[in-house]
């Protein structure tokens, strides 16, 4: 069960959207990058226009001030220490489905008596219009 919630974890990781980022402007950071924002136009110096990947104005974002940007370099750095753990599990995951031990399947195809044409090595074909049968 743990292994699929693993394996699970990474396909959602892999299909996640674009997430914002810390961008500066101007000597000022603001959040920039995502969906939301993959484009901007400066209209304060702490005051951002974003705009789609489309050029489709969004919302206005505020420049951050120093408390708000340490809490993003620390969620950054929590993402960052769980996305190592997670590589970790999965390669556990990828050792330990190496150690399952396969099945060995041994085969033995029966023992038929060869193929003999009745009347010998003969073919006799007959046509009819776009028919044609043959017998051996």
């Amino acid at each position: 069960m743990h292994r699929a919630a693993v394996v699970l974890m990474a396909f959602g990781l892999a299909g996640c959207a674009k997430s914002a980022d810390i961008n500066f402007v101007n000597g000022r950071a603001f959040m920039m990058g995502d969906d939301s924002c993959a484009r901007y136009r400066l209209v304060s110096p702490d005051v951002v226009q974003c705009f789609t990947s489309d050029d489709r104005p969004v919302e206005l974002r505020r420049a951050l001030n120093q408390q708000e940007m340490q809490f993003v370099l620390m969620r950054q750095q929590l993402q960052a220490q769980q996305m190592q753990s997670l590589n970790q599990s999965i390669q556990q995951v990828g050792t330990s489905f190496g150690q399952v031990p396969q099945p060995q399947y041994n085969y033995t195809a029966p023992q038929v008596m060869p193929i003999a044409p009745p009347g010998g090595s003969q073919v006799r074909c007959i046509t009819a219009g776009i028919y044609t049968n043959c017998r051996y």
